[in-house]
């Protein structure tokens, strides 16, 4: 298996919860329809204390391969997905950390 992590910061001047928002009822949707997509997990990232986290959130996906992953992101559906980012997040601001999935069942 093969995991995309994307680190995401919301647009300038879009508050925490239009950005949640728009990421849960819009994006989401259109993640989920990515060919060859396996799993997909986010993780919430909101204001502590009234203070912005680094990234709003954390989009984990997973494939059989890096392939897969690319063929996703080239497809119709992959576009589609790519095409909605700058409606709620800032692109400059992603960071993309790719790698193979590992179960550490030792690790806890």
């Amino acid at each position: 298996m093969f995991s995309a992590a994307y680190l995401v910061k919301r647009k300038a001047g879009m508050s925490y919860e239009d950005y949640s928002k728009h990421q849960a009822q819009t994006h989401v949707p259109l993640a989920h329809a990515l060919p060859g997509l396996r799993s997909y997990r986010y993780v919430d990232c909101p204001p502590i204390d009234g203070q912005d986290q680094l990234f709003d959130g954390m989009a984990l996906l997973e494939f059989d391969s890096r392939e897969a992953h690319d063929a996703a992101l080239g497809s119709e559906q992959g576009q589609a997905a790519m095409a909605d980012l700058p409606n709620y997040a800032d692109t400059d601001a992603m960071r993309p950390i790719f790698g193979p999935t590992v179960s550490r069942k030792d690790a806890f």
